[in-house]
């Protein structure tokens, strides 16, 4: 599959009205067309409320490239002031086939890494072999991850993994003086992976995000 990110800053106010658009009219459509929505997430913290991001999951890039031929209703007018689009490919871990509603979580950290190329499967291996372990015990879910469809040196990376709040995004650093519940043996599994991630990672940011389910 290939997997499109659409970066919308919306004019000020007209996130409820864009929502309302994205859940009763955009992703019906494109689930009839055999695509695949993901997520609708809006800035927290980090970002501007009225940027959102829109991630789409499609056959591969024929189907992506049919999508854009304007079948697809468009957003109410005078709501987006500007908009563009990222291509990623996910790995083969996440994103799940479908997500499953005991899944879904309020808030998302939009984590950006850069990455040498090479080392990509080593990074998904580290990521869900060790470090995800111990998010997940902490009721942590890993909604996807993807990287750069294009060839690029070095390679951007992105990982949404969702959590109830700030205060249990917190609360699953590796650094937190309140961490939420794991085995010791996740943490002990972790550590390896998470030294071994860090240092191919050349640069990270995070941004939190407040996720948009349907309901």
């Amino acid at each position: 599959m290939i997997y499109e990110e659409r970066t919308i800053l919306l004019a000020a106010a007209t996130l409820p009205g864009f929502r309302r658009y994205v859940h009763q009219q955009l992703w019906p459509e494109q689930r009839r067309a055999g695509h695949r929505p993901l997520c609708l997430l809006s800035g927290l913290i980090g970002a501007p409320v009225e940027e959102v991001h829109l991630f789409t999951g499609y056959r591969d890039a024929g189907a992506w490239e049919q999508a854009q031929s304007g079948s697809i209703p468009a957003a109410p007018a005078q709501t987006v002031i500007e908009e563009r689009v990222r291509l990623w490919r996910p790995s083969d871990v996440r994103p799940k086939p479908e997500t499953p509603p005991e899944d879904q979580r309020a808030v998302y950290g939009m984590r950006r890494f850069f990455i040498r190329p090479g080392d990509w499967p080593d990074f998904v291996r580290h990521s869900a072999e060790g470090i995800w372990v111990r998010i997940e015990q902490q009721d942590a879910r890993i909604l996807g991850l993807f990287r750069d469809a294009a060839a690029t040196d070095p390679l951007e990376v992105t990982l949404l993994t969702g959590y109830h709040g700030p205060a249990h995004w917190q609360a699953t650093r590796a650094t937190s003086e309140t961490p939420a519940p794991a085995t010791a043996e996740a943490w002990a599994q972790e550590e390896p992976h998470r030294g071994s991630r860090q240092a191919m990672t050349l640069r990270t940011s995070v941004s939190l995000t407040r996720a948009h389910w349907p309901g």
